[in-house]
């Protein structure tokens, strides 16, 4: 089996508490805020928080935690490389992944909404949340801006590599029933199981 080199993360659309999702998509590109601190290129750690605390004093001074984890958002985002993977959850109802184009850059024609943190990336898919598996899911759904899924690289694979249901009309079994004024009609080909069945019937955008 090949090594699986690539990273995976996930990060929440919006930078500078802004819902920036739209943008993203249009874009080709995720942002992280913070804009203030400037350019972050060749800093480390302890030079980042050095920014946030004074250029973000009444968020991070004296807040060493905090000002750490937001750091470790930008090391995140600076160590993105061509063909990483990430995942863009919204709304708790759809996930997009994107693969990273080109790495970590600074554009000054963003500050002013508060996005200048910019990874460009192409998009791979689009899915529904509850397409996700429970664990990958929760994962997405935390509240810190980016995290690593690379503990859940498999599962990312399987996603983006699922090969979507394809109609042919050959050697199908049909089946139909209603119920109180209501009617379903499905066409199957033998070899569909139960849980295959499920499982489109779940990617159904149906209440």
């Amino acid at each position: 089996m090949v090594e699986e080199k690539r990273n995976f993360y996930r990060i929440r659309p919006y930078p500078g508490k802004h819902d920036q999702f739209d943008y993203f998509n249009q874009h080709n590109l995720i942002a992280l805020g913070w804009s203030k601190i400037g350019d972050v290129h060749n800093l480390d750690r302890s030079q980042i928080i050095d920014r946030l605390q004074f250029e973000y004093a009444s968020t991070y001074k004296n807040k060493t935690r905090a000002s750490g984890l937001t750091a470790g958002y930008f090391l995140k985002l600076m160590s993105m490389e061509a063909g990483d993977v990430v995942l863009i959850p919204y709304d708790n109802q759809i996930v997009k992944l994107v693969e990273v184009t080109s790495p970590y850059q600074f554009v000054p024609e963003l500050v002013v909404q508060d996005m200048a943190h910019v990874v460009s990336t192409k998009t791979i898919t689009q899915l529904f949340s509850k397409e996700l598996a429970t664990d990958l899911l929760a994962a997405v759904n935390s509240r810190v801006t980016l995290i690593s899924l690379n503990k859940y690289k498999l599962q990312i694979l399987e996603l983006f590599n699922h090969v979507p249901w394809i109609i042919n009309k050959d050697d199908f079994v049909h089946y139909s029933g209603t119920t109180a004024g209501k009617s379903v009609s499905l066409g199957v080909t033998k070899n569909v199981k139960k849980k295959e069945l499920h499982d489109f019937i779940d990617s159904l955008d149906m209440e």
